[in-house]
Protein backbone atom coordinates (compact mmCIF):
# COMPACT_ATOMS: atom_id res chain seq x y z
CA UNK A 1 0.00 0.00 0.00
CA UNK A 2 1.23 3.43 -0.69
CA UNK A 3 0.11 4.24 2.71
CA UNK A 4 3.22 2.47 4.01
CA UNK A 5 5.38 4.62 2.74
CA UNK A 6 4.53 7.80 4.70
CA UNK A 7 4.02 8.62 8.41
CA UNK A 8 0.18 9.75 9.72
CA UNK A 9 1.71 13.58 10.46
CA UNK A 10 2.56 13.42 6.81
CA UNK A 11 -0.84 12.04 5.81
CA UNK A 12 -2.46 14.73 8.46
CA UNK A 13 -0.68 17.35 7.00
CA UNK A 14 -1.52 16.77 3.39
CA UNK A 15 -5.06 16.40 3.74
CA UNK A 16 -4.91 19.69 5.36
CA UNK A 17 -3.60 20.79 2.56
CA UNK A 18 -6.51 19.61 0.64
CA UNK A 19 -8.99 21.44 3.24
CA UNK A 20 -7.09 24.84 2.69
CA UNK A 21 -6.99 24.74 -1.34
CA UNK A 22 -10.71 23.85 -1.47
CA UNK A 23 -13.58 27.03 -1.58
CA UNK A 24 -15.78 24.60 -0.87
CA UNK A 25 -15.85 22.36 2.63
CA UNK A 26 -18.21 19.62 -0.12
CA UNK A 27 -15.46 19.49 -2.55
CA UNK A 28 -12.21 19.12 0.19
CA UNK A 29 -14.13 15.85 1.47
CA UNK A 30 -14.61 14.88 -1.64
CA UNK A 31 -10.73 14.97 -2.20
CA UNK A 32 -9.77 13.75 1.20
CA UNK A 33 -12.24 10.64 0.44
CA UNK A 34 -10.31 10.16 -2.90
CA UNK A 35 -6.80 10.70 -1.36
CA UNK A 36 -7.85 7.94 0.97
CA UNK A 37 -8.94 5.52 -1.55
CA UNK A 38 -5.66 5.92 -3.48
CA UNK A 39 -3.70 5.58 -0.23
CA UNK A 40 -5.03 2.54 0.10
CA UNK A 41 -3.69 1.53 -3.73
CA UNK A 42 -0.67 -0.77 -4.42
CA UNK A 43 0.96 1.42 -6.82
CA UNK A 44 1.48 5.03 -7.42
CA UNK A 45 0.30 5.57 -11.15
CA UNK A 46 3.22 7.93 -11.48
CA UNK A 47 5.55 5.66 -10.32
CA UNK A 48 6.90 8.23 -7.84
CA UNK A 49 5.56 7.31 -4.17
CA UNK A 50 8.67 9.19 -2.55
CA UNK A 51 6.66 12.04 -2.47
CA UNK A 52 2.82 12.31 -0.84
CA UNK A 53 2.61 15.68 -2.98
CA UNK A 54 2.42 13.76 -6.05
CA UNK A 55 -0.69 11.52 -5.21
CA UNK A 56 -2.53 14.85 -3.82
CA UNK A 57 -1.59 16.17 -7.40
CA UNK A 58 -3.24 13.26 -9.20
CA UNK A 59 -6.33 14.20 -6.56
CA UNK A 60 -6.77 17.91 -7.28
CA UNK A 61 -5.71 18.05 -11.04
CA UNK A 62 -7.38 21.14 -12.84
CA UNK A 63 -10.26 21.04 -10.54
CA UNK A 64 -8.35 22.45 -7.29
CA UNK A 65 -4.86 22.58 -8.28
CA UNK A 66 -2.87 22.84 -11.57
CA UNK A 67 0.02 20.73 -12.96
CA UNK A 68 0.88 22.18 -16.41
CA UNK A 69 4.29 21.51 -18.89
CA UNK A 70 7.03 24.90 -18.00
CA UNK A 71 5.99 25.95 -21.53
CA UNK A 72 2.44 25.21 -21.95
CA UNK A 73 1.06 29.00 -21.44
CA UNK A 74 -2.55 28.18 -22.71
CA UNK A 75 -2.99 25.42 -20.35
CA UNK A 76 -1.84 27.25 -17.46
CA UNK A 77 -4.31 30.20 -18.09
CA UNK A 78 -6.88 27.72 -18.66
CA UNK A 79 -6.66 26.10 -15.26
CA UNK A 80 -5.54 29.05 -13.09
CA UNK A 81 -8.60 31.30 -14.68
CA UNK A 82 -10.58 28.06 -13.87
CA UNK A 83 -9.37 28.15 -10.28
CA UNK A 84 -9.34 31.65 -9.63
CA UNK A 85 -12.71 31.18 -10.29
CA UNK A 86 -14.10 28.95 -7.90
CA UNK A 87 -12.55 31.39 -5.20
CA UNK A 88 -14.80 34.18 -6.93
CA UNK A 89 -11.80 36.02 -8.82
CA UNK A 90 -11.87 36.53 -12.64
CA UNK A 91 -8.24 37.19 -13.50
CA UNK A 92 -6.90 38.37 -16.58
CA UNK A 93 -2.90 38.17 -16.17
CA UNK A 94 -2.78 41.86 -17.62
CA UNK A 95 -3.77 41.19 -20.92
CA UNK A 96 -7.62 41.73 -22.68
CA UNK A 97 -7.42 38.49 -23.53
CA UNK A 98 -5.33 35.95 -22.32
CA UNK A 99 -5.89 32.93 -23.89
CA UNK A 100 -4.81 34.55 -27.59
CA UNK A 101 -2.30 33.07 -28.73
CA UNK A 102 -0.23 36.16 -29.77
CA UNK A 103 -0.41 36.68 -26.20
CA UNK A 104 0.21 33.43 -24.78
CA UNK A 105 3.09 32.95 -27.76
CA UNK A 106 4.69 36.17 -26.22
CA UNK A 107 4.75 35.40 -22.37
CA UNK A 108 6.26 32.42 -20.03
CA UNK A 109 4.35 30.22 -17.35
CA UNK A 110 6.55 31.67 -14.29
CA UNK A 111 5.64 35.22 -16.04
CA UNK A 112 1.95 33.87 -16.10
CA UNK A 113 2.21 32.78 -12.16
CA UNK A 114 3.74 36.07 -11.25
CA UNK A 115 0.92 38.18 -12.60
CA UNK A 116 -1.71 35.54 -11.52
CA UNK A 117 -0.22 35.78 -7.94
CA UNK A 118 -0.37 40.09 -8.42
CA UNK A 119 -3.70 39.91 -9.00
CA UNK A 120 -4.95 37.16 -6.19
CA UNK A 121 -3.16 39.06 -3.70
CA UNK A 122 -5.35 42.08 -3.32
CA UNK A 123 -7.97 39.46 -3.19
CA UNK A 124 -6.52 37.87 -0.19
CA UNK A 125 -5.35 34.95 -1.89
CA UNK A 126 -2.15 33.03 -2.71
CA UNK A 127 -1.07 31.34 -5.92
CA UNK A 128 1.69 28.61 -4.90
CA UNK A 129 3.32 26.40 -6.61
CA UNK A 130 6.06 23.33 -5.54
CA UNK A 131 9.41 21.92 -6.53
CA UNK A 132 8.70 18.68 -8.91
CA UNK A 133 12.33 18.74 -9.64
CA UNK A 134 11.16 18.56 -13.33
CA UNK A 135 10.03 20.08 -16.06
CA UNK A 136 6.55 20.92 -14.87
CA UNK A 137 4.81 23.71 -12.75
CA UNK A 138 2.33 22.66 -10.11
CA UNK A 139 0.40 24.32 -7.19
CA UNK A 140 -2.69 25.67 -5.91
CA UNK A 141 -4.57 28.74 -4.31
CA UNK A 142 -5.21 29.14 -0.82
CA UNK A 143 -6.63 32.25 1.55
CA UNK A 144 -3.74 34.54 2.22
CA UNK A 145 -4.33 33.63 5.71
CA UNK A 146 -3.83 30.09 5.42
CA UNK A 147 0.45 30.81 4.41
CA UNK A 148 1.38 29.97 7.73
CA UNK A 149 -0.24 26.14 7.22
CA UNK A 150 1.21 25.97 3.73
CA UNK A 151 4.51 26.76 5.27
CA UNK A 152 3.91 23.76 7.92
CA UNK A 153 2.86 21.57 5.52
CA UNK A 154 5.48 21.59 3.35
CA UNK A 155 8.02 21.53 5.89
CA UNK A 156 6.35 18.37 7.29
CA UNK A 157 6.29 16.56 3.55
CA UNK A 158 9.82 17.75 2.87
CA UNK A 159 9.09 19.58 -0.19
CA UNK A 160 9.58 22.81 -1.21
CA UNK A 161 6.68 25.43 -2.14
CA UNK A 162 7.41 28.98 -3.22
CA UNK A 163 4.44 31.70 -3.68
CA UNK A 164 3.58 32.32 -7.41
CA UNK A 165 5.71 35.16 -7.51
CA UNK A 166 9.35 33.11 -6.75
CA UNK A 167 8.45 30.48 -9.25
CA UNK A 168 10.56 27.67 -9.29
Amino acid sequence: MIRDNYSTDQILSAEKLLEIINPSADLAHQQIVQFREALLSEVDDDGDDSNLLWVVKDVVDWESGYFVDWKDTESFVHCVMKLADRWGVTLTFGSENPLADDFLSRTTVPDLMNQAHSELLPKGLVLWNWDTEGDCYCGWITKSISASAVAAISATLGIEVRSGDRPF
